[in-house]
């Protein structure tokens, strides 16, 4: 790596990248949850029972969080495509949620003192390292948080990292108690993209040394009204009987009239219904007793393809609070996401649990079981289904 550039230099280049951050997009979306997605690569050290060695092992991680300013989210932490601690729904209070909102220097400047009192360089990096993990930064804030750096001392201008040298950035770097923490900002909209930490000789690392011990690289960020991934449709959860086959009629339906040996129910169920459930902007999941036999039986009568199954927990456990059995289940299989439950059993208290345990809008729509599924059910999800694509 070449001699890195002094410190007046360096301070100059974070000021010029404060005045470019009103190039850079203001985040995308609306909504009380702070979206950031991140992935990492970690040194772990490894350390044999029984043995005085210590290896290092490369780990890599992929970081999605949304995060509300009352602590409460999702986690969402893969390793090989697997989920891992701390990946889980979270209730309020339970995440770090210390949002600098402020967009005055002097406000700015005042929660950055309490982060860091003493006002040391390498504690100044780690500060604005973790608003950039845990919060959206807009261009305000990024601007006064470029500034506030530029004032702290033995900053240099370093080569930019190999990970991210396919992209216009600069580095900014620091080198404390054997280790040199470089911040790479885009240099066209100053925005971070990425943190390097690495060992350098006379740290003790279990690796050679210089060695790289710590990467994070930012891939997006933005506000959401759900914890769900950018760009996933909301579900609807669909049940069978009631909804779709109505308990008040006859065989409405004769093209569907059974065979020997078949179920006379489905008789009653519309084939209309399945072109109008499939033109909405939603998923379909069955969310039914019927299991894997929805697909083989009324998944055809109605011209869809296979659907999702919705697996029902075998614990034999009631639910408490007049809660449905299937409410759980249900919070369990959206992860977050937005969805509609259509049912013929809702009530007030599966309501009530889900608007409180649950970070997305959520409709959960009774449908009349003496009658089915009718125009006015399709119209109310048409309706909810649309407000939130104009809320998106």
């Amino acid at each position: 790596m070449p001699d890195p550039i002094g410190g007046a230099a360096a301070s100059a280049l974070l000021r010029t990248l404060a005045g470019r951050t009103a190039r850079g997009p203001e985040p995308r979306g609306t909504g009380k949850y702070h979206y950031v997605h991140t992935s990492s690569t970690y040194l772990r050290k490894i350390r044999t029972l029984g043995s005085p060695e210590i290896k290092g092992g490369i780990e890599h991680s992929e970081r999605r969080q949304w995060i509300a300013a009352d602590g409460s989210g999702r986690l969402l932490v893969t390793q090989g495509g697997q989920s891992v601690q701390p990946t889980g729904d979270y209730a309020p209070g339970r995440l770090a949620a210390a949002f600098i909102t402020a967009t005055d220097s002097a406000a700015v400047a005042a929660e950055l003192r309490k982060r860091n009192p003493q006002g040391s360089t390498p504690a100044a990096f780690r500060s604005f390292v973790g608003i950039w993990k845990h919060q959206v930064v807009p261009s305000t804030l990024q601007r006064l948080l470029l500034l506030d750096l530029a004032d702290h001392p033995g900053l240099s201008v370093d080569s930019v990292p190999g990970a991210f040298a396919d992209r216009p950035a600069v580095a900014i770097g620091h080198v404390a108690e054997g280790r040199r923490h470089l911040l790479v900002f885009d240099q066209e909209t100053g925005a971070l993209i990425g943190d390097d930490v690495t060992a350098l000789d006379g740290a003790t690392p279990p690796v050679p040394t210089p060695a790289t011990i710590s990467r994070t690289e930012w891939h997006s960020s933005g506000y959401s009204t759900t914890t769900a991934e950018p760009g996933q449709r909301p579900l609807l959860f669909l049940d069978v009987d009631g909804p779709l086959i109505p308990f008040g009629g006859g065989g409405a339906y004769p093209a569907f009239r059974s065979v020997d040996g078949g179920n006379p129910l489905l008789e009653r169920v519309d084939p209309a219904h399945g072109a109008r459930l499939a033109a909405l902007p939603c998923d379909l999941v069955w969310a039914t007793t019927w299991g894997a036999d929805a697909n083989a039986d009324i998944a055809p009568l109605l011209g869809l393809p296979p659907l999702p199954v919705v697996e029902w927990p075998d614990d034999g456990e009631p639910a408490p609070g007049g809660l449905h059995w299937k409410t759980r289940a249900l919070l369990a299989h959206a992860g977050g996401r937005s969805f509609a439950w259509v049912d013929d059993e809702i009530s007030d208290a599966d309501r009530a649990h889900v608007a409180a345990h649950h970070p997305a809008p959520a409709l959960l729509h009774r449908v009349d079981p003496r009658r089915g599924l009718a125009d006015v059910d399709h119209a109310a999800l048409a309706d909810w289904l649309r407000s939130l694509r104009v809320g998106a």
